[in-house]
């Protein structure tokens, strides 16, 4: 259980809340990473790819984004933040700025692919470890609300792109963002620290943890593989429908419009559900706040089936805001309970193996979905599956237990 909130100020100063607002800002542009579709089509024109050519380069960059939130855990196992806030800067920066050169398929695989990812994958592990060792006594909320930003990101900064986009060009805005991202993340690389080892540890004890459980414990523990296998199809049934949003609409007889602004509802309920399901992970506890979670997807698909069968917009929007909220509230939960299980020493190590679950989930849900369409002609038959999914995450999330 999380600590008291009267003991937590003790071993934490009062400057907490600017390292939070600061890593809010962060994630918010690091978020970008989520408005890749803009980029697609100026692509596909221009040089005559195919879609599943530029799809394979967001699929390699979540890769990478899970390898650097890897190798940033294990730098910062024996340096501060300020490296790995460096190495961000330089991954992002350069990949765009290369990016903005591009001529070739392989090319952009290596830039935006690689180093884009890599980049945020640093960047990304490094905020989320540091700042949540800020707030001991309210990690759900404090994740929650940090996360926002980074589910934000991709409609706040796609919309600002595609608008770059118009005016400059593609190239222009490649070369654009290279240069605001490496300002703006060396920045923050001065600004963002962590709290001192004495205080994190004085918390995490009294959290009940085990301040200094090592990466190698963690995965020894039953309660991990329960906990990321929840993870991992909870991820992948979101990732399912966020890939095919828009067509599911447009199929149904909607404009673009309207298909588009269906897509909205899921980044929207995205982002509200990181701070809500942040902020009950605190108040309720792990337990309720996993089975709401998965619950919620086992009513977003039951939702989707029936407005498919009676061709129900109205359903199909209760889908999409069910699948982005907790979809959206998987992330802080995976903050919370990798801290409060596995304590704060060797966090960010930690988490980073947490979240290596969306390396299995992105190709896990869009996969099966894709291969279950192809065959059938219809979303039915996955949506069965993902409300499988969910009940499956309900029955994990009964059997975690912290020992």
């Amino acid at each position: 259980m999380p600590i008291s909130k009267e003991s937590a100020p003790q071993v934490i100063d009062n400057k907490r809340w600017l390292y939070l607002a600061e890593s809010a800002v962060l994630l918010l542009f690091l978020g970008l990473v989520y408005a890749w579709s803009n980029f697609v089509k100026p692509l596909e024109v221009e040089f005559g790819w195919l879609r599943s050519q530029t799809s394979l380069a967001f699929s390699i960059c979540m890769s990478f984004f899970c390898v650097g939130g890897f190798v940033s855990g294990l730098i910062l196992r024996r340096h501060s933040t300020r490296p790995v806030m460096f190495l961000c800067a330089l991954c992002v920066s350069s990949g765009f700025l290369l990016a903005s050169r591009l001529t070739s398929l392989p090319g952009l695989y290596m830039t935006y692919g690689v180093l884009v990812g890599l980049g945020i994958g640093f960047g990304y592990n490094c905020t989320i470890s540091t700042v949540v060792k800020w707030f001991p006594e309210k990690p759900g909320f404090v994740s929650g609300l940090t996360l926002m930003g980074f589910g934000l990101g991709g409609m706040v900064l796609g919309t600002v792109s595609t608008a770059m986009i118009t005016a400059f060009g593609w190239r222009a805005t490649f070369l654009q963002l290279g240069v605001a991202f490496g300002v703006l993340i060396v920045l923050c690389a001065f600004l963002v620290k962590a709290p001192p080892r004495r205080a994190r540890s004085s918390a995490a004890l009294e959290n009940g943890g085990a301040a200094g459980m090592t990466t190698t414990q963690m995965i020894k523990r039953r309660s991990f593989w329960i906990f990321f296998s929840w993870a991992v199809l909870l991820a992948a049934a979101g990732l399912a429908l966020i890939g095919n949003a828009s067509s599911l609409a447009i199929d149904m007889g909607s404009s673009l419009e309207t298909a588009s602004l269906l897509t909205g509802l899921v980044s929207v309920f995205n982002g509200t559900g990181r701070v809500v399901m942040g902020f009950l992970y605190d108040k309720i506890g792990r337990g309720k706040s996993m089975c709401a979670i998965s619950l919620g997807l086992v009513a977003a698909f039951t939702f989707i089936i029936f407005a498919l069968e009676g061709r129900s917009l109205a359903l199909l929007a209760a889908g999409y805001i069910c699948v982005g909220f907790s979809f959206g509230g998987i992330v802080p939960i995976n903050t919370a309970v990798c801290y409060s299980f596995y304590g704060s020493e060797n966090y960010a190590m930690n988490f980073s193996i947490v979240n290596s679950h969306v390396i299995v989930s992105s190709f896990l849900g869009p996969f099966l979905t894709g291969s279950l369409q192809t065959m059938s002609g219809s979303f039915i038959g996955a949506a069965v599956v993902m409300i499988l999914f969910g009940a499956t995450g309900f029955v994990l999330s009964l059997l975690l237990k912290q020992a």
